[in-house]
């Protein structure tokens, strides 16, 4: 099977790189966000707190616990006296900036700060991969493009009958807003990765989809071929059953033909069950033996007995039966 190899990263573009720091945060747009002040703070009749967004005010906290929202927050804000924290409400891509929380008297002091950065859900990505002319039985090559609504990255990759790599750097197009698209090979799959610090989307596709090597080749005519061969044995086998089915079933017509004939024959020799039906007549046959020869000179004379020159007469009587009643 096609293998990606170890995991191949390429980040294709990320634009105002932030460090990752307790102080930076991102924010889906329209969300809520709850600021802490991460200092102990004390205020005397000198002093007060005060929450600013980059040079304006915010909120602002005396010592006797008199506190101030100014107008262009009162919507957006609220302020907790308890710990001096402050609630940002459905936040806009304009709400972006610094917070400071800071003991203002004689001088400032900065006690806790906050860069906020609101981003929006990024953009379906579009992945398409192009093989190349190059291509032949024991590798490919592969032309991959990532898309979304505002940018583009382009990059090769090269498959043998063992890995694939990324082999080409990207051509960029800037995005409009801070994200960024990463492309990368994993098992057997392209995978881009467009995201952001609050949201990402990806697509992917199979590399053995696009890359058949020698192997693959060899593979899929063996499975081709077994189907046939399979193919074949099974209709053999259904032909066979057929006709032994048929077979069986024509010897059985003709025994049963032979029997119905046997059967036939018997009904015409067997005498009635009804005797009754019978209507036997007698016949009187007469039967006459021819006399012994005598000599030519004793049958000129008449004998003297005449019951020696009689013939024998022989009565027979024969039944026969009529079937058909009259």
């Amino acid at each position: 099977m096609m293998a990606a190899g170890p995991v191949v990263l390429l980040v294709a573009f990320l634009l105002n790189p932030l460090q990752a720091q307790d102080s930076e945060l991102f924010v889906l747009r329209g969300s809520n966000l709850h600021l802490d002040v991460k200092k102990p703070v004390k205020l005397t009749d000198e002093t007060y707190f005060v929450w600013k967004f980059n040079d304006s005010r915010v909120v602002r906290f005396t010592h006797n616990k008199q506190t101030t929202i100014f107008p262009s927050y009162k919507e957006n804000v609220d302020f907790s006296e308890g710990n001096y924290s402050l609630q940002l409400k459905n936040l806009q891509h304009s709400n972006s900036g610094i917070y400071k929380a800071v003991v203002s008297g004689e001088k400032d002091v900065i006690v806790t700060e906050y860069r906020l950065t609101i981003q929006d859900k990024v953009s379906s990505v579009k992945l398409t991969v192009t093989p190349n002319n190059s291509s032949s039985s024991s590798s490919c090559n592969l032309t991959v493009t990532c898309s979304t609504e505002d940018s583009s990255i382009s990059t090769a990759v090269h498959c043998d009958n063992q890995t694939c790599s990324l082999v080409k750097k990207p051509n960029l197009k800037p995005p409009v807003q801070t994200s960024s698209i990463i492309v990368y090979l994993q098992q057997d799959y392209i995978i881009c990765n467009h995201s952001n610090q609050v949201s990402w989307k990806h697509n992917n596709k199979e590399l053995k989809s696009y890359c058949k090597t020698e192997q693959d080749a060899i593979v899929s005519a063996a499975i081709r071929i077994t189907a046939g061969v399979l193919t074949a044995i099974l209709a053999v086998a259904c032909t066979v059953i057929v006709y032994i089915k048929c077979k069986r079933k024509s010897n059985e017509n003709t025994g049963n033909d032979i029997s119905q004939e046997m059967e036939m024959s018997q009904n015409v020799y067997q005498r009635p069950d009804d005797a009754s039906d019978l209507h036997p007549t007698t016949t009187y046959s007469m039967i006459q033996f021819p006399a012994q020869p005598v000599n030519s000179a004793e049958t000129k004379h008449t004998p003297s007995d005449p019951s020696t020159c009689l013939p024998e007469t022989v009565y027979a009587q024969v039944q026969r039966h009529d079937n058909a009643k009259r």
